[in-house]
């Protein structure tokens, strides 16, 4: 080993880099600074625990079971202490071990349908058509289009609450429903296919239809036939409507009618009774429902005929018919949709602290 000296040097170490400089770079790590995650120390503790872990498995597959296993060590080696057991409670499909389709069922993608709720592998959804994405769209009002989004990503709904054994008492809870994700992701099952497959053809020959006969006064947007908002019953602008409904569509006609009939025999105002095919004598009943505000009609659909293709194309905000949340447009920035969380945070926790 060779060392250089210059003599000429004034002797200060200024200019001089110390022997192990890169080992001066590193950072280290003060012990005495603060966890910057106890919480979620404390929630990796918890599967340590096997009642917990086994009650989290039965919401989970078992891909969604390999990547919490993943999330760090400690949780993974708390995990596969019971691998047998969690893996037996994984979600099953609801015709695992039917023998009614034509494959196995699978139990590494397993979850809800969108539309009913029941457990469904990948073998056994529907697989969606190239048709479906551009099919599920309903048009909006006015008034739906025009309200800031979160007043479509956040409902309250009334849940009851049993503080005595006599007394029910209800609670009104905000629930965050967020924007669709079915561009991402479609799951339904067969049934729930083959009803949405139906309602879509229904409502885009709809629109064929009053199309057809605008000329008498029942257009697209014209009068009580207009073509109501996507959101039906649930419009911002809603309104109340008389129709007649045929009284063998309940589980118990005879109840419903003699609520409305008050004691007739006969008919009523609001029940009457009518000679359909063959003789048979039916009960028409009038009912006032809740039915969304008619929509806009665009002066170019009216002369070509193509509808929709604002709502398909993402420019205009829309509502999904398929998983019944709303489709935000071009003008829904991302504060918009990040706006409706943060709110519900901020509003959760100021009830928190009020309480």
């Amino acid at each position: 080993m060779v060392k250089l000296l210059d003599l000429n040097d004034d002797g200060s170490m200024d200019g001089v880099a110390p022997l192990n400089a890169q080992m001066h770079e590193l950072s280290t790590v003060n012990d005495s600074s603060p966890d910057p995650l106890p919480q979620a120390r404390g929630l990796f503790r918890l599967t340590a625990y096997y009642p917990v872990v086994s009650e989290i498995a039965t919401g989970l597959d078992l891909t969604s079971l390999d990547q919490l296993s993943q999330t760090c060590r400690q949780v993974r080696v708390n995990l596969l202490q019971h691998r047998s057991s969690l893996i037996s409670k994984t979600l099953r499909c609801r015709s695992d071990g039917t023998h009614t389709t034509k494959f196995p069922c699978a139990r590494d993608l397993v979850g809800p349908c969108q539309r009913c709720g029941l457990i469904y592998c990948r073998n056994c959804i529907a697989k969606p058509k190239h048709t479906s994405l551009s099919s599920r769209h309903r048009r909006l009002c006015k008034t739906c289009i025009k309200v800031p989004l979160s007043g479509h990503m956040a409902s309250t709904e009334d849940a009851l609450c049993n503080d005595n054994e006599h007394e029910h008492q209800s609670q009104q809870t905000t629930v965050y429903h967020g924007s669709c994700m079915c561009g991402e992701l479609m799951w339904f099952c067969e049934p729930c296919e083959r009803q949405l497959r139906s309602e879509d053809t229904s409502y885009m020959r709809g629109w064929s239809w009053r199309r057809r006969y605008s000329h008498t006064g029942i257009g697209i947007g014209e009068g009580e036939q207009g073509v109501p908002c996507g959101r039906e019953g649930k419009c911002l602008d809603v309104r109340e409507v008389e129709v007649e409904i045929d009284a063998d569509q309940f589980e118990r006609p005879d109840d419903f009618l003699e609520q409305l009939s008050r004691g007739w025999s006969n008919t009523s105002y609001r029940m009457q009774e009518i000679e359909g095919i063959g003789g048979v004598v039916k009960k028409k009943v009038k009912k006032r429902v809740s039915v969304g505000h008619v929509v806009k009609e665009y002066e170019d659909e009216r002369v070509n005929g193509e509808y929709l293709r604002r709502e398909q194309a993402g420019k205009v905000r829309s509502w999904c018919a398929h998983c019944n949340k709303v489709i935000p447009g071009v003008k829904d920035t991302r504060a918009d949709l990040n706006s409706p969380l943060e709110r519900l945070r901020t509003s959760s926790g100021s009830s928190t602290s009020s309480v």
